[in-house]
């Protein structure tokens, strides 16, 4: 878990996990979102979800906001105005800030847009889009404080990051749960599953069995050693064939494992693609090792192994290596 997280935060994911796994899809996203609000401080917000292929799996949470109703009809009003969703989607897995007071909206031509915004109490926002590989799913997450002057910094960017991925993972899992007992609704589409710590599957979607033994049943309830190394280690693992990989995140004792196309990046643990990720961002080493609290020796050592897995000589290679 990202170095970006709080203690409680981390000491607070078992928990969070197994709502994920027991509460319906309105009252986890209720948990989800008091669970963000407190770690980065913030009165409103909402959590988004839909299906690209199928607008019927499409689902929106809103919390805080005195009238829903009102706020949708005065979005859907300046909506051609708005300059975050636009960065959000182009930039996946990056937060984004917007603040009532900013040059980019400011002019007679965004008016509408900032008395939206002021009427709403809607000062200045954290958001971030979740692109989960292997599901077709995007997931915003708005955060909201609502007096003018309380902006969000750099620190909040970098949680909002850390966390995002995390609760994607779990909304999915919790939408399977969810869903598992309704097969028509497609459910069995999300290709996830749960497993002990030693990698004995406990549950998996049909989905997810198709692509861990295509075209065959199901061989072993058991992961490969290397398989659980792999997922001790936060890296990867790509199946036979090299067409998916599978990842896992940790709890107290087992794992949530999603299957997503492979990548070459799966070479990489994950504290090796955070590094990778903010020094292709044009970040130094100092700033890297201020970011995630590691010493600028150990960001220099990650970055040797991230440059010799992904046969790379320089950071303008690295940025080729990392774009999609």
């Amino acid at each position: 878990m990202s170095a970006a997280l709080s203690p409680v935060a981390t000491l607070q994911f078992t928990g969070w996990l197994a709502e994920a796994r027991r509460l319906n899809a309105a009252a986890f996203a209720a948990a989800s979102f008091a669970r963000l609000s407190a770690e980065l401080r913030c009165e409103r917000g909402a959590i988004i979800s839909s299906r690209s292929d199928e607008p019927a799996y499409h689902d929106a949470h809103y919390f805080g906001f005195p009238d829903v109703a009102a706020t949708m009809a005065s979005w859907q009003r300046v909506a051609h105005l708005d300059t975050v969703s636009p960065r959000l989607v182009m930039n996946a897995g990056r937060a984004q800030m917007q603040d009532l007071d900013m040059p980019e909206i400011a002019g007679p031509g965004h008016a509408p847009l900032r008395e939206h915004l002021h009427a709403h109490g809607v000062a200045h926002t954290l958001a971030i889009a979740v692109s989960a590989e292997g599901r077709p799913q995007l997931t915003v997450f708005l955060l909201v404080r609502t007096r003018l002057g309380d902006r969000f910094g750099p620190d909040d960017l970098a949680r909002l990051e850390a966390l995002a991925p995390l609760v994607d993972e779990l909304l999915a899992l919790n939408r399977a749960q969810s869903l598992m007992h309704s097969a028509h609704l497609g459910a069995g589409e999300l290709p996830v599953a749960l497993a002990s710590r030693a990698g004995a599957l406990l549950v998996s979607t049909p989905a997810f069995a198709r692509l861990m033994w295509p075209g065959a049943a199901p061989q072993t309830s058991l992961l490969a050693p290397d398989c659980v190394n792999a997922l001790q280690a936060g890296r990867a693992w790509p199946l036979p064939g090299g067409q998916h990989s599978l990842t896992g995140l940790p709890e107290d004792d087992g794992w949530l494992l999603r299957l997503r196309p492979s990548s070459r990046l799966d070479q990489l643990t994950q504290r090796e693609r955070e590094v990778a990720g903010l020094y292709a961002g044009g970040n130094s080493y100092k700033q890297i090792s201020r970011r995630l609290a590691l010493s600028p020796a150990t960001v220099r050592n990650h970055l040797a192994n991230i440059y010799r897995k992904l046969e790379v000589g320089h950071r303008s290679a690295l940025i080729a290596a990392l774009s999609p």
